[in-house]
């Protein structure tokens, strides 16, 4: 989402303070997801503080001292060696998503930081499906949903991701 001016810009940016623009994420992970997430297509709500844990590349770790962040995350399909997730950060922390799925022993698969499977060449499976914002953001009379199609991860030339 790109806003061509700064009035724009701030009406965006305000909407997301607000609460009202939501996004919406598919990933894979790894492992069998349904042994630590409600039945498939039931939401569970994640609610555990995040606190820096490093710096170049930045590094976050779930920490009773960091800042609250909330992740609902859907089982899709599981399956033994990786799950397919619907994920939707409620709060906008950085690597909020990445770092409750590892935290809950599933990470996004190929993810540089937090999956210490990840090999070199693999992309991380993690994909911004949707964002929706709601009615009068940006002029429109009705809430406003754009999504785009998942990419072919495995045609798709890897490439690093912070």
């Amino acid at each position: 989402l790109v806003a061509l001016t700064r009035a724009t810009q701030v009406r965006i940016s305000s909407a997301f303070h607000r609460g009202e623009v939501r996004r919406f994420y598919d990933a894979v992970v790894r492992g069998d997801a349904s042994e630590r997430l409600p039945a498939a297509g039931v939401a569970l709500d994640v609610i555990l503080p995040l606190a820096r844990a490093g710096s170049a590349p930045p590094r976050f770790r779930v920490d009773p001292q960091g800042a609250q962040a909330h992740s609902r995350v859907r089982l899709v399909r599981s399956g033994i060696a990786s799950s397919e997730l619907a994920l939707e950060p409620v709060t906008g922390r950085q690597h909020q998503l990445r770092v409750h799925l590892s935290h809950l022993g599933h990470p996004i698969v190929g993810d540089p930081l937090y999956d210490p499977d990840a090999r070199r060449s693999e992309r991380m499976r993690l994909h911004a499906r949707a964002i929706e914002l709601a009615a009068g953001v940006v002029g429109n009379a009705a809430p406003l949903q754009l999504e785009t199609a998942a990419p072919d991860f495995d045609s798709a030339p890897a490439r690093s991701i912070r």
